[in-house]
């Protein structure tokens, strides 16, 4: 426990200023409103008095896609029964209406993972960030950082505060994340006890679908890409062609051909890939045979590592399924790495880290773990306070671990020094360096009562990505 809060202690005391190592940041492709909602067990048991079929509702397995209101109760009733972070897409506005009269909006903030990322990289004061706007849609306008960078005109690229010509039309592009809270739940006759909080999302949103990208856009990124150093990419989660009548590949084929245009012309540009919960097996696998061979950096949780296998490994998938430890979890992500050599995965859980890489001289893998070390400062400000203002945030987060995570980490160890040494004993500190792979793994600071869950992942990884891009 002393060693890991010194390693926090020294961390947070090493942080460094980001000014010329990093030259600027692209970021695409998914911009939303997030609709903060908060269930507990007696809001979501007055919910339920409306229905008279409760029992019948959520004895169906949860839904790909929500296109009624008890499709939205039984995914959310699933979400809590399992305490886990799901996500659904709503295909009726109908829906999204009900949810707006039925519960009660406590928050709206910037949402997607490109729209939170591109507020987060200015507060740590990254000059240069251009976002990939999908819409002008004035609420978004108002909740993003207006000193970010957008591009409107051919090669006229602007701040987004100097944008004038602003959509004030109702457009469909709410995210409702509704987040409960641990404990038990009356639903119908049954209790069902939450055993962590967490959060689903019921997304509303007929804009981020499409991926869309402005030509303009397109064609002034590609020409300035060498003053960038790295792009970090997301939303393809929320392709479906029920909304946008075209297929997976060929939109995907239009990313790709962007991400290709960039590497050609700047090959050291560092491509970053944030996964959100993908249930469409057949984007999945478009999503890993299109994207994955293109990037350098892949961030993603445990949900997300077992829908990519799926894919590239069914048996390890059940294997997790059948039980999630921190051991199963990283035999799993050493199955995607064997499939993609070349990447740096980041795996974020509740209460560790895991990322694995192409091996790191020694120099490197002190810098990567410090990195992941103030990732996990960053995302504890995040819980807590529900934002991150600036890097100063950080130092007065306290560094609250727990026995039930050492033990974890512990396990991890004994499990590589079994499947990799023959007993010898390489694992310590949170480092395992093999001729094939670096592992760098660390317990984390979990904050007890969260204010805000949304974002945490993406907060994890951009971290942990720009502070070792800095090094």
């Amino acid at each position: 426990m002393n060693y890991w809060k010194n390693e926090y202690f020294i961390a947070r005391k090493n942080i460094p200023e980001l000014k010329q190592q990093i030259k600027g940041v692209i970021v695409g492709f998914n911009v939303n409103l997030d609709k903060i909602i908060n269930v507990n067990p007696d809001l979501l048991g007055q919910i339920l008095n409306q229905f008279e079929s409760i029992d019948q509702i959520i004895s169906e397995p949860s839904p790909s896609m929500i296109n009624n209101i008890d499709e939205l109760i039984c995914s959310l009733v699933n979400a809590i029964r399992h305490g886990k972070a799901d996500e659904s897409q709503i295909l009726s506005k109908e829906v999204g209406e009900w949810i707006e009269r039925n519960f009660n909006i406590r928050d709206v903030q910037i949402g997607g993972q490109a729209g939170i990322m591109s507020n987060l990289l200015r507060r740590m004061n990254i000059e240069q960030v251009l976002l990939s706007l999908p819409s002008f849609n004035l609420e978004l306008i108002d909740l993003l950082d207006s000193s970010i960078f957008t591009v409107i005109g051919k090669n006229e690229k602007i701040r987004i505060g100097s944008i004038t010509d602003i959509t004030t039309e109702n457009e469909y592009i709410s995210h409702y994340i509704f987040e409960f809270k641990e404990g038990d739940y009356s639903i119908g006759e049954e209790t069902i006890t939450c055993t962590r909080s967490n959060r689903f999302i019921a997304s509303l949103d007929f804009v981020n679908p499409s991926i869309k990208i402005n030509e303009n856009f397109r064609r002034y990124s590609t020409e300035n890409i060498n003053n960038f150093s790295s792009a970090i990419i997301s939303g393809f989660h929320l392709i479906n062609p029920k909304i946008t009548q075209k297929s997976h590949l060929e939109l995907l084929k239009r990313v790709k051909s962007l991400l290709n245009g960039w590497k050609k012309i700047n090959s050291d540009l560092t491509l970053h890939l944030e996964m959100a919960a993908i249930k469409d097996v057949q984007l999945s696998k478009l999503i890993i045979e299109k994207i994955f061979p293109i990037i350098d950096r892949l961030g993603l949780n445990e949900q997300e590592l077992l829908a990519i296998l799926e894919t590239i490994s069914p048996t390890m998938r059940e294997k997790i399924r059948a039980e999630m430890n921190i051991t199963n979890l990283f035999d799993g992500l050493s199955e995607l790495f064997k499939s993609f050599p070349k990447l740096s995965i980041f795996l974020h859980c509740l209460g560790y880290y895991l990322v694995i890489s192409p091996p790191l001289d020694k120099k490197y893998i002190t810098k990567r773990k410090e990195s992941v070390l103030l990732s996990s400062l960053f995302a504890a400000v995040k819980a807590k306070e529900g934002e991150i203002k600036t890097k100063d945030d950080i130092i007065h987060i306290p560094v609250v671990l727990n026995s039930i995570q050492l033990k974890q980490i512990k396990l991890l160890e004994n499990h590589l020094n079994q499947k990799y040494c023959n007993g010898k004993i390489f694992a310590d500190k949170g480092i395992f360096n093999h001729s094939s792979f670096t592992l760098i793994y660390i317990p984390t600071i979990v904050i007890k009562n969260p204010k805000n869950l949304v974002g945490l992942g993406d907060t994890i990884s951009l971290i942990a990505s720009i502070f070792e891009s800095n090094y």
